[in-house]
């Protein structure tokens, strides 16, 4: 995480721990559900800090205006998963629908069905004789790679991913959390990860310097006080927690976080 961000929150008002679901549940692109466990490694906070001034993190989901977000299903581990034998290829096809149903989209990956399935995915595309084959047959959709999300969500997850880390993430820690995007998004849309990295590093240049640009001349068009200091824009709260994805990658590389 980076330094100029508090790893914790200071202030544990209810008002403030509601804003931090908010934020967070903004991380996760769609309104699909959110896996509490995927939740808990970006939130400021502990789960008891969310159950004792909500009674469970279900609670807090809701009063943050995201009930429906809240993952209810208690087949997230591995290890529970029901094997495959003796099930038709209605039973699972039937199962992919509600995972479908479940995450709120049509197209997904092995990792995201495994979240919520009762059911290996693998094993569902062993026996489909692939992933696609699978998902075809229930009716969803196989998009290509890369092709559900945009530049500005890949910039902004390798950005979430990259100051997570401190450092340059590579290829293979973009399949783990924090990463909401596969790293194979990014070969397939930019053909290698090393000009993924270059475009959005460029990207990210590219931002800072007109937020610069933006900062520098609203501050020689703004009124002065009677000192000659520029008066203080005032700003609202709720944009105030939007920092430009650009100014975070300015202040992470003067913090030495964006090597």
């Amino acid at each position: 995480m980076a330094a100029f961000e508090p790893k914790r929150l200071t202030d544990y008002s209810v008002e403030s721990i509601i804003a931090e679901i908010q934020r967070v549940a903004s991380l996760f692109p769609g309104e699909g559900v959110i896996i509490v466990a995927d939740f808990m490694k970006l939130a400021r906070m502990s789960r008891e800090t969310i159950t004792k001034h909500f009674g469970s993190v279900e609670a807090g989901f809701v009063a943050a205006g995201i009930g429906h977000r809240y993952n209810k299903s208690r087949i997230n581990s591995r290890i529970s998963k029901r094997p495959i034998r003796g099930r038709t290829d209605e039973d699972l096809i039937a199962e992919l629908r509600s995972v479908a149903k479940t995450l709120g989209r049509s197209c997904f990956t092995q990792v995201e069905c495994d979240e919520v399935s009762q059911f290996r995915a693998t094993s569902i595309a062993s026996r489909f004789k692939g992933w696609k084959n699978a998902m075809k047959k229930g009716g969803l959709d196989v998009s290509p790679t890369g092709k559900r999300y945009t530049d500005e969500e890949c910039y902004e997850n390798l950005l979430n991913v990259w100051l997570h880390y401190g450092r340059q993430p590579n290829y293979d820690e973009m399949d783990e959390s924090p990463s909401l995007i596969p790293a194979g998004t990014y070969k397939h849309r930019w053909k290698r990860w090393t000009k993924a990295v270059h475009a959005f590093v460029g990207r990210m240049n590219n931002d800072a310097e007109e937020v610069e640009e933006s900062v520098t001349s609203e501050t020689h068009e703004r009124p002065s006080e009677s000192d000659g200091t520029p008066k203080r824009k005032s700003v609202p709260v709720e944009d105030r927690r939007k920092v430009p994805p650009g100014l975070r990658w300015k202040v992470a590389s003067r913090d030495g976080l964006a090597l």
